[in-house]
């Protein structure tokens, strides 16, 4: 019981925050920003000539699901300064003499931050399809909106793993203000959001498919990109589909091995995991 009157003081702390809300969304409109302004015309004219006018719903699509998926990052990051707050202000200290077991604030904060970040994320997934559907696109069915709540459950679980574990070593909001500003510059890049990674370096390219977050973009992409692709590139060769998935960061190859929706799931969580354990080794300190 006390750990969801955690929870619930958590995310009415969040909710009440109207900044905190308002940039917690700032990802999305940064990205909608810069792809209305010349970031869309980069990538629809090429596409454009070999898919004629369809090419504008792929390509929002795209945009649209890599935005969610660097907002799975950037929510979380930014629900979590709530723990810092508590940290730095001694509240932490305040609930240590209440019967409240520390196992249980972890738990709180760790919930609370999820369920935070899964409510934005589905706020960002009504914006995306008005968005695409304004510009001629289709709305999505609702198996693919349960595969994308899916999906968004696991990359988020990812998300809030490592990054409360790595806001565990910092105690004060200018060092958490410092993590903040080098995170979401960088997500967006590593997740290959703004540009193609077909059009990348090399060297770039194995970074982002390195960097666990993509895997979490990739699946976003496959599941809201599933039917505009079945249908605009039908009656197409499979060639140009499978250029097309590799160069807009549908699929990883690594060398010969191709990673699937299985490999790209067992990453994430396998990662998550990973620093749930290195969370719990954390709890006495």
């Amino acid at each position: 019981m006390m750990i969801w009157m955690l929870v619930k003081r958590n995310m009415l702390l969040f909710f009440k925050d109207k900044s905190a809300v308002f940039f917690s969304l700032m990802a999305v409109f940064v990205v909608l920003g810069l792809y209305v302004a010349f970031l869309g015309d980069f990538m629809i004219r090429p596409l454009r000539e070999t898919l004629g006018e369809q090419a504008r719903e792929l390509s929002d699509t795209w945009i649209m699901a890599g935005t969610l998926g660097t907002v799975c990052l950037t929510t979380s990051l930014s629900v979590m300064e709530i723990i810092i707050e508590d940290r730095s202000r001694r509240i932490f200290d305040d609930f240590m003499i209440t019967p409240l077991k520390k196992d249980h604030m972890i738990a709180a904060y760790f919930l609370s931050t999820f369920l935070i970040t899964f409510l934005v994320c589905m706020v960002t997934l009504v914006i995306a399809e008005l968005y695409i559907t304004y510009y001629g696109g289709r709305w999505i069915s609702w198996s693919t909106f349960f595969q994308i709540a899916g999906i968004l459950c696991i990359d988020i679980l990812y998300c809030v793993s490592i990054l409360y574990f790595i806001l565990s070593f910092f105690h004060s909001t200018h060092a958490f203000s410092n993590i903040t500003t080098i995170i979401g510059t960088l997500s967006g890049f590593l997740m290959g959001i703004y540009v193609p990674i077909g059009a990348l370096p090399q060297t770039l390219q194995t970074l982002i498919r390195l960097f666990p977050p993509s895997h979490g973009a990739a699946l976003l992409r496959r599941a809201m990109m599933a039917d505009p692709m079945e249908r605009i590139f039908y009656g197409l060769p499979s060639q140009q589909l499978e250029a097309f998935r590799i160069n807009f960061g549908l699929d990883f190859h690594y060398g010969d091995v191709f990673c699937n929706n299985f490999g790209n799931i067992f990453i994430l969580l396998a990662t998550a995991l990973l620093f749930l354990f290195l969370i719990w080794l954390r709890r006495k300190k």
